[in-house]
Order: C-alpha cells, then structure tokens, then sequence
C-alpha cells in the first residue's frame, strides 16, 4: 500500500519555499532590522527553477498527487457546497450508484442524465461540471510536468517517476469512461509554449492512457518498486479493457498480487484534502444512494455488504424530501480511496475468461474477487446458463465491488457499447423520482463551456457510449 507523508503532500508545490521562511525570519531579528524582516518572498510559489532540481522532485510528486487527488476524490468544501464535486461524485450520478438529495438545479440535470449542451460548439455551461473538466486537466497537466521535470533533472528511475506516470494514465482513462469523445488535450512546454490540443477519439484518449502507463512500467521495473509496477499493470489493463482488448488485459494483470492496493489518501490538514464523497454525501447530505435499482433498471446497491447503505444518518439537504440513505463505504473526512488493486485485477481476468468461453476461470476469479471482501464462495449453480446472465453477474460484481471509485459509469457504457445493451435497459431511464421530471439520454459527460477558448476545438465528435 502506498503511504504519502501527509505534511509533504498537504504543501505540494509550495513546500520548498516554506523551507526557506524561518531561516529569512532568523536573519531579520538578528540584524533588528524590521523593514528587512517585513519583506519577504512569496511563500506560497516554488518557482519552476528551484523544482528543476533533483532535489525537489519531490515536492513535484507531491503537487501531482495533490491535484489528481482532488479531481478525483477531492473536495474545496467543507459542507459539500458547490466547490469543486470530485469525479468519483458526478460519475456516480449521471450512473446509477448515486441519487440527487440536494437543491443544486445543475446537479438534478446531471441525475436525470439531461445536462444542457446549448453553449458554443454544443457544450455545457452547468456549473457543477466546470470544476470536474478544469480540475482533471490540472491533475494531467501536473502529472505531464512531473514527467518532464523528471527527464530535464536526469534524475534516474524512481518509484515516485512511475507513480506520476500512472496518474497522467488514469486521467486519459477518467477522460475517456467518463466524457464525449472529443476532449482536446493541450500541452505546456517547460519553456511556457502553449500547444492547443486538438479533439481526440476514444481510441486515442486510451492510446495516450496506455502509453503513460507503458513508461510507468519500465520506470517501475528499473526502479525495481512492485507496487509502482501493480499499479501501472492494473491501469494498463483497464485502457485495454474499455477498448475490447480483453485477453491483453487479463495477461497484463495476471501476475498482480491479490493483496496489492494502491490508495488514493485523504486527511483533515486542509479542506482540500477531505474525503469529498464523505462530504458532498454523509456530511452534507446532497449525494445519496437510491432506495432500490433506480427507475427499475441496474443494482440494488441496498443489499450486498460490499456497499453498506446508512438509512437516515442525518437529513437530506432537501428536507423536503421523506427520508436519506447515505453511502457509508467513506465515513470520515480521512477515509482513503482505492484507486487500482488485486480485486479489480481479478475481475478483469474473470471478464476475459467469460469473454474467452472458460466458464470454470469465470468462477475462479469472481471468486477470488469476492474472497478479497470476505464474501461467500460462488457456486458452479450460480453461474447463469446463458451469455446475457453471466454478462449480469458480471457487471453486478464489479458494481458491488467497486463501488464509488469511478468505475460504474464506464462499465455502463460498455455494457452497450461492447455487449449489445440499449441504453434505455442499463441507465435509468422514464420517470424520474422528483419534480414530476423525465430523465434524459446522456450516457456521458459533454465538455464544458471554456474549451471554446481553444482555437483547435469544435465540440464533441459525438455523445454515443
């Protein structure tokens, strides 16, 4: 498991100059002069020589898993109100893992999948989605500098190199499960050039997913770090998967340790680094889970351990709705986050193996899976006779088990993309559950507003799954 020094992380790029300040205040009370002792540097910036160094490449790293943390899992509120919802969030939304409890009109757009695209170049102007957009492309941008300040340092091959590879992976994933195609991925050089980004497929967003992860894995096995290595192999493994590649996935996750997780890791030193899920949900009460399969179609997240359900742990934001069920897999502002692990392992190879006609490995990795939770063996009798139900079980398994990481929204997008389904059967559709409303027929997210900016922009290339 990886453990992150939270004091190191909690600064990010700021820490170096901290270091600096009480050695300029030392000097000042010495010499008595308080003209000299009034001016000092702006703590809050390490300029982009002093990270240069080898020995700030450190504080890099920190800033990179700061900013995908918090385009992740994050939060930039204490009660939920509106600053910055994390992927994890609105993904869970516009799925069927979360309900809408609050009163944000942009958020009941994004659960009834209707969010408005009337703005320039047919993208969205809800204001929720501004922060999710603006804050991935920050956690890949960081990510990519640390990649290059790495290289320009010479610095070697460490685990902390291969781990900032893999979050630029994971945000070309997150990029691609979760938004149209079409997303521009603009560049800047260490020299300040801007290079505006052109639209990009979903073979391409994975592409460029798959070969950040490649890098991640030779840093990672010259470094000789099994964890940098696990964690790159699973990331691999879900860019093949969601491109159909599903007997190269199982073989790039076969020899991940059951035991292997990598963490994404909250704390109470700054509000940013709150667990955002615990509180835009249980502490706030805007985010909760549906009572049931919502609108008929999906999971029932009420009734396997795998994700525990809380009935009226407090309010719901709206206090005209009757009741709250609140998700209690993250109960504190502390709680950490999954983000890859030997289950989701397991469960790409039991995929392959369904995919591959191998009724027995089906069984054997769900199994393994399950065993990972504490969950009772399956059975040969449990396995459905029929494609379209092992494809369920599958589907359900993965949903239980990886609940609220982010993972929901692209696998129902699979389910029809790769597996035949019709929208209308895997995404809650019809009648929607306030307001006398109808859902809508998103299966993702639109690209907001200020992509307008990039001259090389014209809109999503479409909307399909």
């Amino acid at each position: 498991m990886n453990r992150i020094d939270e004091g190191l992380r909690s600064r990010g790029w700021r820490f170096l100059a901290i270091l600096t300040l009480p050695a300029a205040l030392a000097v000042g009370l010495v010499g008595c002069d308080l003209d000299k002792l009034l001016d000092v540097g702006d703590p809050e910036v390490a300029s982009p020589e002093s990270v240069r160094d080898p020995s700030a490449l450190s504080v890099v790293v920190a800033g990179a898993i700061r900013d995908f943390t918090f385009a992740y899992s994050g939060t930039g509120s204490i009660g939920g109100g509106g600053a910055n919802d994390p992927l994890i969030m609105l993904s869970g939304l516009l799925s069927d893992e979360l309900r809408h409890y609050g009163t944000f009109p942009t958020r009941q757009e994004i659960d009834r999948r209707a969010i408005p695209t009337t703005a320039p170049n047919a993208t969205s102007d809800n204001g929720t989605i501004s922060d999710a957009y603006h804050n991935l492309h920050r956690a890949r941008r960081a990510a990519e500098l640390g990649e290059l300040l790495f290289e320009a340092a010479d610095a070697g091959n460490t685990r902390d190199r291969s781990i900032i590879s893999s979050l630029a992976g994971f945000s070309y994933v997150l990029f691609g499960e979760i938004y149209c195609e079409g997303v521009p991925y603009s560049a800047i050089a260490l020299d300040g050039t801007v290079t505006f980004g052109a639209p990009s497929t979903r073979a391409e967003t994975f592409g460029l997913a798959i070969e950040r992860f490649d890098r991640a894995k030779a840093i990672a096995q010259a470094a000789q770090n099994a964890d940098a290595l696990n964690l790159a192999k699973v990331g691999k493994a879900r860019a093949l998967l969601n491109q159909g590649n599903f007997a190269a996935a199982a073989s790039e996750v076969a020899d991940v340790p059951d035991a292997f997780v990598y963490y994404i890791e909250h704390s109470t030193n700054s509000t940013s680094e709150n667990n955002g899920v615990f509180a835009y949900s249980l502490l706030s009460g805007r985010y909760g889970v549906p009572d049931g399969p919502e609108a008929g179609v999906g999971l029932d997240w009420t009734i396997d351990p795998r994700t525990p359900v809380l009935v009226n742990p407090r309010d719901p934001f709206d206090t005209t709705l009757p009741f709250y069920l609140g998700p209690g897999k993250y109960p504190d502002r502390t709680t950490p986050v999954v983000l890859a692990d030997g289950k989701e392992a397991r469960l790409i190879r039991a995929e392959a193996a369904l995919e591959a006609g191998d009724a027995i490995g089906f069984l054997t990795h769900l199994n393994a899976a399950r065993a990972l939770d504490g969950m009772t063996q399956l059975t040969e009798a449990d396995i459905p006779a029929d494609a379209a139900g092992r494809q369920d079980l599958l589907f359900a398994e993965r949903g239980y088990a990886m609940w609220l990481t982010a993972h929901r929204l692209g696998d129902l997008r699979r389910m029809i993309r790769q597996y035949g389904r019709s929208p209308a059967n895997v995404f809650p559709s019809g009648e929607f559950f306030r307001d006398g409303l109808q859902y809508g027929s998103d299966v993702n997210f639109p690209i907001f507003v200020d992509e307008n900016n990039n001259p090389n922009f014209t809109g999503c290339l479409n909307r399909n799954p």
